[in-house]
């Protein structure tokens, strides 16, 4: 692959400076990106209803199957499945099941590769990235081979703060290797991460045409990932919606993806759609604390109290048994409707300690600030303040929040 650096320098002198957030922008800043995305909406994929019934009823099938006959390979695919309810539907709870199902994979077969990486997923997911590493170098020594790995060990790199350039090579040569929708997802977040986006975006497209089947999980993950980039990353929320109402498009009960649609619905003036679309999720009653908290938080005060406390008392779980997984979301919620700022700050500080990507550190960045920690404000906007370089929204929370800094 062509260095792509001295262009990225080039973009990013002019992009890194977009405004986040609230305020007028610059009209002196170049946007970073494309005018508009392309959406492939003409390729079929199976109704989200029956995707749904299906994930279920795969899930209780491979659960009865597994505790009749108790085989490895019918965990392993349990593991699967309840990752993917998880990731679409905001089915936290099944965490509980996953971790001791990898558990007791480990202990039947001490030294299955896949075993341990049934395990590593789960880690992974949880953000216990040093477990997890520690886990892939037993995995080689149990005889998983390099290429088996390559894929957990840089989505890991990337979640604790390797420079992403050196990551690059690897990602491509993994597409080089294997030309499937897996190895491109993987190049296009390696690329993200360097703030190459719309090289980025093409990986994902790529990801897309590489894809054979017809399941709107597959579709809807694609798109909401691309949106993420575009609206979190790049600061182009006019490019991330699009591509959110495609993932909620692809499959309705997409939590998070709902979740960061509404939250560029309010944002964006559209008030009544955001609330519609997180009274609905409430009314799924799903896992996921999100959709109360931000629903009580646009209905203020008052009117939102008792989903407040909703959200609150959901967090408390969540984080008591996978604190890993939520201080991020939980930082940001007790930074603002959950109304509990140092509880906030020691989220965001764990957390970072965990890891060191530019959303940690935006997370950091506003927990100090609604705590009134200028110090640590500052520390931390010194910190990342190399990351914005390639992280305009990032670039913008450093900006602002070193003019207060002496």
């Amino acid at each position: 692959m062509l260095d792509r650096r001295p262009l990225l320098m080039a973009a990013l002198a002019l992009g890194a400076l977009a405004c986040a957030g609230e305020g007028a922008p610059d009209p002196t800043v170049v946007p970073v990106g494309p005018e508009t995305v392309s959406i492939d909406t003409a390729r079929r994929s199976t109704s989200p209803a029956i995707a749904r019934r299906n994930l279920d009823a795969s899930i209780d099938g491979a659960l009865g199957h597994y505790e009749r006959i108790g085989s490895s390979s019918t965990r392993s695919r349990l593991v699967s499945l309840l990752q993917l309810r998880a990731q679409m539907t905001g089915a936290y709870d099944d965490f509980r099941a996953i971790d001791e199902l990898t558990l007791e994979g480990m202990a039947r077969t001490p030294e299955s590769p896949d075993a341990i990486l049934d395990r590593v997923g789960y880690l992974t997911t949880v953000h216990a990235f040093d477990e997890a590493r520690e886990l892939l170098d037993d995995a080689a020594s149990a005889g998983a081979s390099e290429a088996e790995l390559l894929a957990d060990r840089v989505t890991i790199d990337l979640a604790v703060g390797v420079d992403p350039f050196t990551l690059v090579p690897i990602a491509q040569g993994r597409v080089d290797e294997r030309d499937d929708t897996n190895s491109w997802t993987l190049l296009a977040g390696v690329l993200a991460a360097t703030g190459d986006f719309e090289a980025a975006d093409a990986a994902f497209q790529t990801a897309l045409e590489r894809y054979g089947d017809v399941s709107p999980f597959t579709f809807a993950t694609n798109a909401f990932r691309r949106g993420v980039m575009w609206a979190e990353m790049a600061d182009r929320p006019d490019l991330g919606r699009p591509l959110y109402e495609e993932a909620v498009r692809r499959f309705p009960d997409y939590v998070v993806a709902n979740v960061h649609l509404a939250e560029l619905e309010a944002t964006g003036g559209d008030e009544a759609l955001a609330y519609a679309r997180l009274e609905h999720l409430i009314a799924l009653n799903v896992g996921d604390p999100e959709p109360a908290g931000y629903l009580g938080e646009l209905l203020g005060p008052e009117e939102g109290a008792a989903l407040v406390a909703q959200a609150n008392a959901r967090y408390d779980v969540l984080l008591s048994e996978f604190r890993g997984a939520f201080a991020d979301h939980g930082s940001e919620f007790f930074a603002g409707p959950g109304n509990d700022p140092a509880r906030a700050l020691e989220l965001a500080s764990y957390n970072l300690e965990r890891r060191k990507d530019g959303r940690a550190y935006v997370v950091a960045l506003g927990a100090a600030d609604a705590a009134g920690d200028g110090e640590q404000r500052c520390a931390w906007a010194l910190e990342a303040e190399p990351l914005g370089e390639y992280h305009p929204v990032l670039a913008s929370e450093v900006r602002n929040a070193l003019e207060d800094c002496d």
